[in-house]
C-alpha cells in the first residue's frame, strides 16, 4: 500500500509539472491561472478575518448569522451571476468582480478595524461573496476558449486543482498571521491587494478572434430539475450516499461557527482561527494524494472508514483543548475528508445515469447547502448550551453515532464496481476519458475466456468488438505470418472498428487467456466522444498498420 501511495505521489507530481509547463506556454491561460490563486487567496484570507470580526461584533450568533446570510445570498445570486458571463466578455466580468471585491475589502479595512458593526460586516462579506458568484462561472467558460488543444485544457484543470489546494491552507494561514501581527485591517488590505492583482492579470487576457463570439447559452434547467430529485429519491444507494454527505455537511456547518469561537475561548487568540482552517486545508492536500491509491473495488469500505477518520479527530479536539493537538487533529480530519469526497463522488458516478448526473448534482447541491446552512444556524445554540469544547465532542460524534445504520449498506456499495473497471482504467487508449465514461465502458464489457490455440478474431472478418487482455498471451498473424504478440494489459481490435474495415490480422491464444470484450457501438461512442481518446486510438491503429503492412499498402 505504501509503495502504491509513493508511486501515485510521483505520478501526481510529474503530471503537475507537465501541466504547468503546458499552461504557461499559452500566454492567455498563463494570466488566467496566475489570477486564479490571487483571487482565491483574497477570498480565503478575508473569510477568516470576516469570521473573527463577526465574532467580535456579535459573538457566536454573529458568526452563525454571517455564514447563514452569506450562504443564502450566494444560493440566490449564483444563477444570476452566471448569466453575466453569457452576456459580456468573460475576462471583463472577472476583472469587474475582482475590482468590486477589492473595493469591498478596502472599505472593510477602514470600517471594521476598530469597533466593528455586525451589519457592516454582513454587508461587506456578502458583497465579497457575490463577486465570486459572478467570477467563477465566467472563468469556467473562458478557459475552454483559451486552450488551443484538448491537452492544454486538461493541463489547465490540473494546474487549477493544484493551486486551489495550495491556497486552501495558505489563505487561512495568511489571515491568521495578519491577525496575530496586526489588526483585521491588515488582513483586509492584503486581501484587497491580491484581488487587484487578479484584476490586472485578467484584464490583459485576449480571446482569439475566431472564438470571441462563443458563449455558453443559458440553459433552461428548471424544466428538467425534478429528474435530479427523483433520482435521489428512487435510487437507494444514491439516497444513502447523499444522506451521509448531508449529515457531514450539517456537522461541517456547525464546526464553521465553533472553530471561530474555540480559537478565542478555548485556545486563547483570534489568530488561531486562520491556523485551524489552514490545518484542515493542509490535511486535505495529503488526503487527495492518498485517495489516488484506493482500490476500485474497496471504495464503499474506504468511504465508511474515512467518515469515521474524519469525525473522530473532531471530537478529540474537544477532549484535548490545546493548539498543537488541535492543529494535528484537524489536519487528520481534513485528510480523511478528501478521501470521503473522492470515494463518495466516485460511488455516485457509478450509480447515477450520465444523462441525469448534472441534475442530480444540482439536487444534491441543494440538499448539502441546506444541511450546511442548518448547521450554521444551530451552532450558536449548541455553543450556548454546552460551550465550544463540548460542541466539538457532540458534533464529532454525531456521524459515528449513526454508524450502525449506515455502515453495512455503505460497505455493500462496493458490489456496484464493474469487474472490468481496473482493466479499462489502466488502458492508455482511454487515458483521457472522464470517470463516468470509463464506468460505462466497464459496465458494457463482457468477459471472454479462450483456450490454447483458440482463435479470437480472424483476418478478413467484420470487426464487432474491442479486446483487453487481462491474463494470458495472444499472437497476431497477417497473411499467415506472425507479426507480434500481446499479453496482460495490452489491447487489440481497434483498427477494424475505427476504420470500418475487416480485421487486419488473425489473433490466436498462445495459452489460456482471459479477456474483456467491448462492443463496437460502446467503444466508438466512448472514443469519438473524447478528442484525446480518439487521437490516441487513431495513433495506435496507424502504428500497428505500419508494422503489419508495407508502406505502399497503407494509402
Amino acid at each position: 500500500m505504501l509503495r502504491a501511495v509513493i508511486e501515485d505521489v510521483r505520478a501526481r507530481l510529474h503530471e503537475s509539472r507537465t501541466a504547468v509547463a503546458a499552461v504557461f506556454g499559452n500566454r492567455a491561460l498563463r494570466r488566467v491561472e496566475l489570477a486564479r490563486p490571487a483571487a482565491a487567496l483574497s477570498v480565503s484570507a478575508s473569510n477568516v478575518v470576516f469570521l473573527v470580526v463577526a465574532f467580535v461584533a456579535g459573538g457566536a450568533s454573529g458568526v452563525g448569522t454571517l455564514l447563514v446570510v452569506r450562504t443564502l445570498v450566494i444560493a440566490v445570486a449564483a444563477p444570476l451571476g452566471s448569466l453575466l458571463g453569457d452576456r459580456f466578455p468573460r475576462q471583463a466580468v472577472m476583472a469587474a468582480a475582482d475590482v468590486v471585491r477589492a473595493a469591498a475589502l478596502a472599505a472593510a479595512a477602514v470600517l471594521l478595524s476598530g469597533d466593528p458593526s455586525l451589519v457592516a460586516t454582513l454587508v461587506l462579506a456578502t458583497v465579497v461573496a457575490l463577486a465570486g458568484s459572478a467570477a467563477a462561472p465566467a472563468r469556467g467558460a473562458l478557459i475552454p476558449l483559451l486552450a488551443r488543444t484538448p491537452e492544454e485544457l486538461t493541463a489547465a484543470n490540473v494546474v487549477a486543482s493544484t493551486t486551489l489546494n495550495v491556497v486552501s491552507f495558505v489563505g487561512p494561514a495568511t489571515g491568521g498571521v495578519l491577525l496575530a501581527l496586526g489588526s483585521p485591517g491588515a488582513g483586509f488590505a492584503l486581501s484587497a491587494a491580491a484581488s487587484i492583482a487578479s484584476a490586472a492579470l485578467v484584464t490583459g487576457v485576449r480571446v482569439p478572434r475566431e472564438r470571441a463570439g462563443e458563449r455558453a447559452a443559458p440553459g433552461r434547467a428548471s424544466r428538467f430539475a425534478l429528474a435530479g430529485f427523483r433520482e435521489l429519491l428512487v435510487d437507494a444507494p444514491t439516497r444513502l450516499v447523499v444522506g451521509i454527505y448531508s449529515a457531514q455537511m450539517f456537522v461541517s456547518g456547525v464546526l464553521a461557527v465553533v472553530i471561530v469561537i474555540a480559537a478565542v475561548d478555548m485556545l486563547g487568540a483570534q489568530a488561531n482561527t486562520g491556523f485551524l482552517y489552514s490545518a484542515m486545508g493542509a490535511g486535505g492536500l495529503v488526503g487527495a494524494v492518498l485517495a489516488l491509491a484506493v482500490p476500485d473495488r474497496r471504495l464503499g469500505r474506504t468511504f465508511a472508514v474515512a467518515l469515521l477518520a474524519w469525525a473522530v479527530p473532531l471530537a478529540l479536539v474537544g477532549a484535548w483543548p490545546a493548539l498543537l493537538p488541535a492543529l494535528v487533529l484537524l489536519a487528520l480530519s481534513g485528510a480523511a475528508d478528501s478521501v470521503v469526497d473522492v470515494t463518495g463522488l466516485t460511488l455516485l458516478q457509478r450509480r447515477i445515469p450520465n444523462e441525469v448526473f448534472a441534475r442530480v448534482g444540482g439536487a444534491a447541491g441543494t440538499a448539502l447547502l441546506g444541511a450546511a446552512t442548518l448547521g450554521n444556524a444551530v451552532a450558536p445554540f449548541l455553543v450556548e448550551a454546552v460551550g465550544p469544547r463540548w460542541s466539538f465532542v457532540v458534533a464529532g460524534l454525531a456521524v459515528p453515532a449513526l454508524a450502525p445504520l449506515w455502515w453495512r449498506p455503505v460497505a455493500r456499495l462496493d458490489a456496484v464496481a464493474p469487474a472490468a473497471l481496473p482493466a479499462v482504467r489502466s488502458t492508455p487508449l482511454f487515458g483521457t476519458l472522464p470517470l463516468p465514461a470509463l464506468e460505462a465502458l466497464a459496465r458494457s464489457a463482457e468477459r471472454v475466456q479462450v483456450g490454447v490455440r483458440e482463435t479470437v478474431v480472424r483476418q478478413g472478418e467484420p470487426g464487432d468488438r474491442f479486446y483487453l487482455v487481462v491474463d494470458g498471451e495472444v499472437e497476431f498473424a497477417v497473411d499467415g505470418l506472425v507479426v507480434g504478440t500481446a499479453s496482460n494489459g495490452d489491447q487489440f481490435g481497434e483498427i477494424a472498428l475505427l476504420r470500418d474495415e475487416p480485421r487486419t490480422a488473425t489473433v490466436t491464444a498462445l495459452e489460456d487467456t482471459y479477456l474483456f470484450a467491448v462492443a463496437r457501438e460502446d467503444f466508438l461512442s466512448a472514443v469519438r466522444g473524447e478528442a484525446g481518446a480518439l487521437s490516441a486510438a487513431e495513433e495506435l491503429a496507424g502504428a500497428r498498420l505500419s508494422r503489419a503492412r508495407p508502406a505502399g499498402q497503407l494509402a
